[in-house]
């Protein structure tokens, strides 16, 4: 019996040993990248969709109204401003075909 209570002994003390946990060193880049990781409240989200702005688009020559995240809206214009609009938009194209060509050969 005696080995029976020297062997629960050393069992019990080695789960009660104290461990003393390692201070964990965070520095402002983890910091930083912890609150890019956590969910947007929703009005976090709401302010950032608020936000509509005009881009230029070098490639087809167009500006383009894009909202918050990267979603492109459309604009209400008169007809003739929608036909000088696609004028423009063809010839640009156009010269973005003859570019990406050209480089091609």
């Amino acid at each position: 019996k005696g080995q029976e209570e020297e062997r629960e002994k050393t069992k019990e003390k080695k789960h009660t040993k104290d461990v003393k946990p390692a201070k964990e060193i965070v520095s402002e880049e983890t910091l930083e990248e912890r609150k890019r990781m956590v969910p947007m409240t929703k009005e976090e989200w709401e302010k950032q969709q608020s936000v509509v702005r005009r881009v230029y688009d070098e490639d087809t020559g167009r500006m383009r109204l894009v909202k918050g995240t990267g979603e492109i809206l459309e604009e209400c214009v008169s007809r003739e401003r929608q036909q000088a609009i696609n004028k423009q938009a063809t010839q640009a194209d156009g010269e973005s075909f003859q570019r990406d060509l050209t480089k091609r050969l």
